[in-house]
């Protein structure tokens, strides 16, 4: 597993009757990035609930995100950080940009916040089959820069579902099904990585 160097504070911002205007319209389409062009860079994503858990609130995902020397605080540190500390490093980070993005951050709630490291999963070459596989970040971890994670897990899924169907019907074996499985799992998630790997060096190269 490769360390990419990167590390993100993840927070929220609660969307309530005064949050909720200080989204700007782009933001509330989707996804956004904002960077400032030396590497450091945040993410921002609504989340709706369409079907709303007892407690749950609607909110604002934000992450700062940046090469560790551009963090400025060692991973001891960081690491042990309280959330509320990590909030503020948040701020301080984005102290000079757009009065729009910082209101955002600012109102986030301090006790969210936690932080991250980014790592990418090596390409392996394909083992012997046996009644035991892998699939999603168990075998290819990827930064969430593509956004196509969870996704290439769901592809896993659906292709193991695939393969075991025909094994219960008689069609071939077990051990065939699972290697079956992964002649496609392997290079196609590993493909993905790549390409996930490629958008990341994009986000994170000081312009």
């Amino acid at each position: 597993m490769n360390d990419l160097g990167i590390r993100c504070l993840y927070g929220r911002m609660t969307l309530t009757e005064d949050t909720e205007p200080l989204l700007p319209p782009d933001f509330r389409r989707g996804f956004c990035w904002v960077a400032d062009g030396t590497g450091l860079g945040v993410g921002f994503a609504p989340q709706r609930f369409r079907t709303r858990p007892d407690g749950a609130q609607d909110y604002l995902m934000t992450t700062l995100a940046a090469p560790a020397a551009l963090i400025g605080v060692p991973d001891a540190e960081l690491f042990a950080m309280t959330p509320e500390s990590l909030w503020k490093l948040t701020v301080d980070a984005t102290a000079d940009w757009d009065p729009a993005v910082r209101a955002l951050l600012a109102h986030a709630d301090p006790e969210s916040f936690f932080p991250i490291t980014i790592r990418a999963a090596e390409r392996i070459p394909a083992w012997e089959s046996g009644p035991v596989t892998l699939l999603g970040d168990a075998i290819h971890t990827m930064p969430p820069t593509g956004g196509v994670g969870a996704n290439t897990a769901l592809q896993d899924a659906e292709s193991l579902a695939s393969e075991l169907v025909k094994a219960a019907a008689g069609e071939q074996s077990l051990l065939a099904a699972v290697a079956a499985y992964e002649r496609v799992m392997l290079p196609r998630g590993f493909d993905t990585v790549d390409s996930s790997l490629r958008m990341a060096g994009q986000l994170f190269a000081a312009q």
